[in-house]
């Protein structure tokens, strides 16, 4: 799809119109990636990166910077992803909200990135998704999508990177599973730890500071009206 980056993709709204996109970085993106995007209605970029990963922008859009983890962290190495994914959600909720009000903020297409758009980007786009009333089965859909590409663009550097960790072979293997792969099952896992924990997404975003009146406009952006019943005692219907 786009040149200069990978696992890139949009998300359809009702009506069969990009929503939302999210890729890897747009560190290298090219002319033709900038013109394609823009045509597709993107005039935001939302990067989940740190100023340790961060390059200069070579892009024209507006961008919100919301680091995951912190302005000066990095991902981890190693570790599984369910606990990377409750580590996020546990610690990043409130730049997990504020992406979100951008979206619905926002009078045309954002992207959302981080460096490979699998996990940070993943967990935020399925968050966004299913608050503006996509259905489960599509996010999950989705979000394993990533992993071909992961796989296919990643794969050698992250060998010969894990090679110099000197890992146990279980280590090993989670570390792999990690930085490769992006099983629904661990999504879903971690939509299940939300609903325990927070009563659902809604209510997961709401708590971390986006506002009644966003939820309603990310809904209109993917249905492409305002839901009548989206009120603050109407949220059940949307879990």
């Amino acid at each position: 799809m786009l040149q200069g980056s990978f696992n890139a993709r949009s998300l359809s709204a009702a009506s069969g119109e990009p929503w939302i996109f999210r890729s890897a970085t747009l560190d290298s993106a090219s002319e033709d990636d900038i013109r394609m995007l823009a045509r597709s209605g993107v005039n935001h970029v939302i990067d989940l990166r740190s100023r340790l990963e961060r390059a200069a922008v070579v892009h024209p859009f507006a961008v919100s910077v919301l680091p995951l983890y912190g302005e000066d962290e990095l991902p981890p190495k190693g570790g599984s992803i369910e606990e990377v994914y409750r580590g996020l959600l546990s610690r990043a909720g409130h730049r997990i909200a504020d992406a979100a009000a951008v979206v619905a903020r926002n009078s045309g297409v954002s992207l959302v990135h981080c460096r490979i758009g699998k996990d940070r980007t993943g967990l935020v786009i399925a968050l966004i998704a299913l608050a503006a009333g996509m259905s489960e089965s599509t996010v999950l859909a989705d979000y394993a999508l990533s992993q071909e590409e992961v796989r296919k663009h990643t794969a050698d550097q992250v060998h010969r990177q894990l090679q110099d960790l000197h890992l146990d072979d279980v280590a090993m293997e989670r570390a792999r599973e990690l930085h490769l792969d992006s099983p629904p099952e661990v999504l879903k896992n971690a939509l299940d730890w939300l609903r325990t924990h927070f009563c659902g997404v809604e209510e997961y975003l709401v708590q971390h500071g986006l506002q009644e009146d966003d939820l309603e406009k990310l809904r209109e952006k993917y249905l492409g009206e305002i839901p009548t019943k989206l009120t603050a005692h109407g949220r059940e219907h949307l879990r």
